[in-house]
């Protein structure tokens, strides 16, 4: 049995198949709520000092952790085409969660910088902005990408000074192991920073255990979680399933309006949160339009 964590009261086993075999193949332990209440108390008291580094102490560690997952990039890849059955989408995955670490290190520290403003009403009065992290940020995260999802919001809060834990889709787990392990080489970042494993049992307790929530999902679970949250009185952000239109007039060039809606249609196999799902067309170029789509 493969553990994401040191906690040791996990005593319940959820199977996980193969995408491509539909056989299972793999096993993940459902974190407990004791133990998530134990790791949130540990995070907490870590991230007083976390929050305390200068953000570009922060960010350095951070670009450290980029170059650990750099150097695990194989593995980490390995783990998410058995955990989507795709293959070059989880080979640049990696690659996304790296561009994003260096891309907010640099961007972080110069947003603080403008916390400061003047009043256009009174020129003579300035004011200033206190930003204060949330201590602990819960992310329950989906199972169609399943490593940048799970830290598209923990990176900026990371940077910002949050603790955070991830749970993410026990559909796709393979993939927590080997990034963990990335972060376990850096201490400092291991400290306030840990994946757990479960299902929605692990993630209803990840909510009560939060000061925000970032979830990104169904409108069913995302409901609960909002509900959830409302009664913890914690913030709660989430990404939810919609059904995304496309609009194509009458000037549009059509080659190229039925290139994107094909791409913006079928890219993942359609598992991405911005599929396009409608295609509304100006009856004047309709039939031309749907001749070059079959195309």
């Amino acid at each position: 049995m493969r553990r994401t964590s040191a906690m040791n009261d996990k005593t319940q086993t959820i199977p996980v198949l193969n995408p491509r075999s539909g056989a299972v193949d793999y096993h993940i332990e459902r974190t407990s709520r004791a133990a998530i209440e134990g790791l949130s108390t540990e995070l907490r008291a870590a991230q007083t000092e976390w929050a305390a580094l200068p953000i570009e102490q922060r960010a350095e560690i951070l670009l450290g952790w980029a170059d650990e997952i750099e150097a695990a990039r194989a593995d980490i890849s390995a783990a998410l085409m058995l955990d989507t059955g795709r293959k070059r989408i989880a080979e640049e995955a990696p690659g996304h969660v790296i561009g994003s670490i260096r891309g907010w290190a640099e961007t972080a520290p110069k947003a603080i910088q403008t916390a400061r403003g003047r009043s256009s009403v009174m020129p003579a009065v300035t004011f200033t902005n206190q930003y204060k992290p949330y201590p602990l940020l819960g992310v329950i995260s989906p199972w169609n990408f399943p490593m940048v999802l799970s830290l598209i919001d923990a990176v900026p809060a990371l940077l910002a000074g949050c603790a955070a834990i991830i749970k993410p889709s026990e559909i796709t787990p393979r993939f927590v192991e080997p990034l963990s392990a990335t972060i376990r080489r850096i201490e400092p970042l291991h400290k306030i920073l840990r994946y757990i494993t479960g299902d929605g049992e692990t993630g209803a307790a990840l909510v009560d255990n939060v000061d925000i929530v970032c979830f990104t999902g169904s409108v069913v679970t995302g409901r609960r979680v909002a509900e959830s949250a409302a009664r913890n009185f914690i913030p709660a952000f989430l990404e939810l399933g919609g059904k995304d239109p496309v609009i194509v007039t009458a000037g549009a060039d059509l080659d190229r309006a039925a290139t994107a809606v094909l791409r913006g249609s079928v890219y993942a196999t359609g598992q991405i949160c911005y599929s396009l799902e409608r295609v509304y067309v100006d009856r004047k170029v309709h039939d031309d339009f749907v001749a070059r789509l079959v195309e």
